[in-house]
């Protein structure tokens, strides 16, 4: 089963980013500090034939193309995305895959259990 996260670098909410690093992956100190001041106050305004709108604090999203875009993503995605998973799941960037073999009814029924608890999570996280 292929998976993708629709607009997941776009989605990325920088608080619950923080909280996953400090509390999930345990990291502190520079590191925290530094990526606390890297997504904090965020801003951007458009401009409409020259004019520039008012600034806007952004709050999600990570920088696509940049080197730590994926490596930040990927500590938000996966925290226990594969915790109570009896299937396999394959993480690249936005794509994930679920493995299982399927020989019988349960092995299906319990793929969609998967899928449906791989949902959850996404919903729990979003």
């Amino acid at each position: 089963m292929y998976l993708h996260i629709k607009k997941a670098f776009d989605r990325v909410p920088h608080k619950r980013l923080l909280w996953k690093i400090k509390y999930i992956r345990g990291i502190k100190g520079n590191i925290l500090n530094w990526m606390t001041d890297y997504l904090t106050d965020w801003k951007m305004r458009t401009m409409i034939r020259d004019t520039p709108l008012s600034w806007s604090t952004i709050t999600s999203g990570v920088i696509k193309g940049s080197v730590l875009s994926t490596i930040i993503f990927q500590v938000y995605i996966n925290n226990n995305i594969q915790e109570g998973l009896s299937s396999y799941i394959n993480l690249v960037a936005d794509d994930a895959k679920l493995l299982r073999v399927i020989k019988n009814i349960g092995d299906y029924m319990e793929l969609q259990k998967n899928i449906d608890k791989t949902r959850e999570w996404s919903q729990k996280w979003k």
